[in-house]
């Protein structure tokens, strides 16, 4: 929603002031934003309705979009992207997280004319399996595991990211899941094949 400040209109959702898009997926675009209280930088996804979605789909994302901010509101770890918030204004789902500045995924590294070190490599896979291991002993597991859902920072440090596909598997029974086969075909683990 528009904000009349002194010389142009701020674009907002909840209290998060959206500076300039930084990413698109599936399920939403993300902004770079600033919280006018703490005025910290965060990362705010938006969910994207699709005018072409039934309503069953339609109510299939929304779910998914809900699992994203429940799943990765329950993990605090190092390697795993922080959630802060999450909210519905006018309809319009979000969820807001760490800013990562300057970081980049793995999938620009997946071509043979840029790939990384093994050493370094050897390094990103055992910081992702401490942070998956963390998170599956959290009951979450992330189902979506890809080159460009794994971030890299400045300093090397790696930082999970996008729960949009998660199982929350100590879940309440009121807590209907999306089951199914969901991901990436060429990131599938044999159990989500095999669901």
């Amino acid at each position: 929603m528009p904000v009349a400040t002194n010389t142009q209109a701020v674009q907002t959702i909840g209290k998060y002031e959206l500076i300039r898009p930084i990413g698109d997926g599936n399920m939403g675009t993300v902004f770079l934003a600033r919280d006018p209280f703490s005025l910290q930088d965060v990362a705010v996804k938006i969910a994207t309705p699709k005018p072409a979605d039934d309503e069953r789909i339609a109510r299939r994302r929304r779910k998914l979009f809900y699992i994203e901010a429940k799943a990765a509101g329950m993990l605090r770890h190092p390697n795993i992207v922080a959630t802060i918030d999450a909210g519905i204004e006018d309809d319009r789902r979000y969820i807001v997280m760490e800013y990562v500045q300057g970081a980049s995924t793995l999938d620009r590294f997946c071509r043979p004319d840029n790939l990384l070190p093994i050493e370094h490599v050897v390094g990103i896979m055992l910081k992702c399996a401490i942070a998956f291991g963390f998170a599956h002993n959290q009951g979450v597991v992330h189902r979506d595991i890809k080159p460009k859902n794994i971030m890299l920072t400045q300093d090397n440090e790696v930082k999970i990211c996008d729960f949009g596909l998660a199982l929350i598997t100590n879940a309440d029974i009121n807590d209907t899941q999306v089951m199914g086969r969901l991901g990436w075909p060429r990131y599938m683990s044999p159990e989500q094949v095999s669901e």
